[in-house]
């Protein structure tokens, strides 16, 4: 019984707070340009998550970029708006973006891809 009032306020917990939609302006970019990225963290449950953070990693760049903090309210959602700038010397090719929203309690992630031509 304890086991189960456990997994079921850990699957509460998790519920509230969700990367619900990445959106990138063009995922096809050039050297030398700007990458424009749109999130949206929902917060579904019953208690203001605070402090949120959201980063855009490019791991094979060792390049990221990221929001300032902002509190969601609950039954709400925050959209959020970063730009990167796409370096000139960069190759052509496939890169992966992992988009992380996360605070001290909460952290969810998302993966896309970019493709510069």
């Amino acid at each position: 019984m304890k086991y189960a009032q456990t997994l079921l306020l850990v699957l509460l917990v998790f519920s509230i707070f969700s990367l619900s939609k990445i959106r990138f302006l063009d995922e096809y970019i050039t050297p030398n340009s700007e990458l424009e990225i749109h999130t949206s963290v929902v917060n579904s449950g019953s208690r203001d998550v605070d402090d949120v953070r959201v980063v855009a990693y490019f791991p094979e760049l060792g390049d990221f970029v990221s929001t300032n903090t902002f509190d969601v309210q609950d039954h709400d959602n925050y959209g959020s708006l970063m730009w990167w700038d796409v370096p000139a010397t960069i190759p052509k090719g496939e890169y992966l973006v992992r988009v992380t929203a996360s605070n001290d309690k909460h952290t969810k992630r998302k993966f896309r891809y970019i493709y510069v031509e």
